[in-house]
Formats: structure tokens, sequence, C-alpha cells
């Protein structure tokens, strides 16, 4: 019976030691590189005075360059809800130098979809500026949010099979961040399937999920507040899209829910500015790196046409 009490607490402590060691290695080396914790030291070298400041999620992160509007800067990351956004815009007013005169946020198709929390949860680098008590309450979900915290600072590699895999093939070393815009330099995929990915997408997005989740449209509002508590001006823009994906979002696009959305913006928000460009390039595939992304010509192109319009 000893024995075998002896033998379970050297497995514990072996496992400890292990998962301890893996950790530290993940923290210091593979989360070093990745484009999240490289964005972030951008920012801090960042100016401390800031036109521009671009939150949201991949359809902003690959679509404006900051460089293009001018002292700005793009702190969107992929699949970043309006929960990541508010968060990272009090972290900025509370915790850094830096003044910030207009955000710029997604107001998308997808941007209040619950399809936000199927993705990873990043919780290593999320830990840093999310409260996580105070999302868990607000969502009803406190024990995951307890768990994910724990995850966060005990076992950030948990379920970051491709983060390793990237960080093995230096994928995320070698792309190309400008102030915090991703360009999708690669090859457009192939315009000929953009139905079917189009499709796959919007299934994604949607089947299944909440089209308007409670808890992002309560973090929306936050951040609409934020800004407007601290004199920042916001402009909200409906990111360019394919035909394909249009087409494809049609059938769960709610009217009713978005005259609502607009007319709540409308009274609660009157100086916010609503700028809608989905179908602006629906002629011009090219511009495209897949059904909802622009390509990097086609994110040149939107940058100019949107730092003339704002």
């Amino acid at each position: 019976m000893k024995k075998e009490f002896k033998k379970s607490i050297l497995f514990i402590g072996l496992f400890i030691v292990i998962s301890f060691g893996i950790s530290l290695f993940y923290s210091k080396i593979v989360m070093k590189e990745s484009i999240l914790s490289r964005t972030d030291r951008q920012f801090e070298q960042f100016g401390n005075e800031i036109k521009y400041m671009i939150l949201g999620d991949s359809h902003s992160q690959y679509g404006l360059d900051p460089d293009i509007l001018g002292e700005s800067f793009n702190f969107s990351s992929s699949s970043g809800s309006y929960i990541n956004a508010y968060y990272k815009l009090k972290h900025i007013l509370n915790n850094t130098d830096k003044t910030v005169k207009t955000v710029i946020l997604p107001l998308d198709t997808h941007s209040f979809s619950s399809w936000y929390f199927e993705g990873p949860s990043n919780s290593w680098y999320w830990i840093k500026y999310v409260d996580f008590r105070e999302v868990g309450r607000y969502r009803k979900k406190s024990l995951l949010y307890s768990v994910l915290k724990i995850q966060a600072y005990w076992a950030p590699y948990i379920g970051k099979r491709e983060s390793f895999l990237r960080f093995i093939e230096t994928k995320d070393k070698e792309r190309k961040i400008i102030n915090g815009f991703i360009p999708l330099d690669e090859e457009p995929d192939d315009m000929g399937t953009l139905d079917d990915k189009a499709r796959e997408i919007i299934k994604h997005h949607f089947e299944g999920k909440k089209l308007y989740d409670e808890s992002i449209m309560h973090y929306f509002w936050k951040a609409l507040e934020i800004c407007d508590n601290n004199n920042m001006r916001v402009v909200l823009i409906r990111f360019p899209v394919t035909q394909q994906y249009m087409n494809a979002a049609l059938n769960w696009i709610d009217e009713k829910a978005e005259e609502e959305l607009m007319r709540g913006i409308k009274i609660k928000y009157p100086k916010a500015t609503v700028l809608d460009y989905r179908n602006i390039y629906f002629n011009n595939p090219q511009y495209f790196k897949d059904a909802d992304h622009l390509n990097r010509q086609g994110a040149d192109l939107f940058s100019q046409l949107i730092k003339g319009n704002i």
C-alpha cells in the first residue's frame, strides 16, 4: 500500500515537473514568436498619440493598413470579439500613457454571433487584458472562466498543437506585421470554388449559433460607452466581402434585428459613424484572399478609401 502511494506521489510529482517545463518553454519561447505577442511588442514601442486605433477580428486585422491611415495602430486579432476589444481599450486607458482619438471597430454580419466562443481561447494571452472573473459572472459561466484562468497560468500549452507546429515551421516569426496589420500577400484561393467556400464560412459563423449573442452585445455597448466617456470618436465599419459570401449570408441576416441595432446606435451614440462597404468590391474578386478577407491589394485600396472618408 505504501509502495503504491509512493509511486502515485512520484508520478504526480514527475507530471508536475514535466508540465512546468513545457509551460515554461511554451510561455518563454513559443508564445514570444506568436503573432499576438509580436503585435503587443509593436504596440508597446508605438508612440503615445494614436490617431486611429483599429480593433476587431481578422476582417480588420487583414483589411486596414495603419501606415496608410497614418499615426495609427491595428490592435485587432484573429477571432477577436467585442469582449476582447472592450478590455483592450480599458487596458490602454488605465495602464498606458497612450491617447486615442478615434476607435475603429467592425460591424459585420457575424460580429455578434456566438461562434466567437468556439474558437481557440488563447487564455495565456488574454489574461493580460480580460477580467475573466467579470466575464464569467456575466455569462453565468464562472467555473469555465476559472478553469481558463488556471490554464493561462499553469498549462498554457494545452490544446496548442497548432502553435507548436507554427513555431517549428517559423510561420509566425516570418509573418510580416506592420503596426499590427497583417498583409495577405499569398496567392488568392481558387475563386472557382468560392461559392462552396462562402457557404462553409457562413455555416461556421451561424449554423447552430446565436446570431445576436447577449454577452457579445453587452460588451459591444460597453466598448462604445468607454469610448464616449473618454471622448474617443467611434467609427463602425462593415468590411468588404465577396458577392458569394453576401449571397450565402442573406439566408441568415435578421433584418429586424439589424434595424434595431442601427436604431440603438443612432439613439445612444449619435456621434458614432457607421460605414457600410460590404458590396463595394463585388465586381473585383482580385481584391480578396478568400470569400471574406481582403488581400494586400484590396487592403491598400480600402485603407486609402477609409482614410479619405473619416
